[in-house]
């Protein structure tokens, strides 16, 4: 068994309710499509920056700044 830890119970509650927040806002109202959902807002947890520890998740745990590679539309 593992020890109790408060302050990492903490952050699995700031984590989560992070999390929820994000699927609350991406949801529709009948709450059907949640689970297509849940990869995109994941994503878009671990892609926010962390202000309070001042770095990107994936940085965190990658060690490097993740690539967003997105395609312009040139419209001339």
């Amino acid at each position: 068994a593992t020890a109790y830890n408060p302050l990492e119970r903490g952050q699995a509650e700031v984590t989560n309710r992070e999390f929820k927040r994000i699927l609350e806002r991406k949801v529709d109202q009948s709450h059907k499509d949640w689970l297509i959902r849940l990869d995109k807002a994941l994503w878009a947890y671990q892609n926010a920056f962390k202000t309070l520890i001042g770095i990107f998740s994936y940085q965190l745990v990658y060690g490097k700044a993740f690539s967003l590679l997105v395609m312009l539309e040139n419209k001339t």
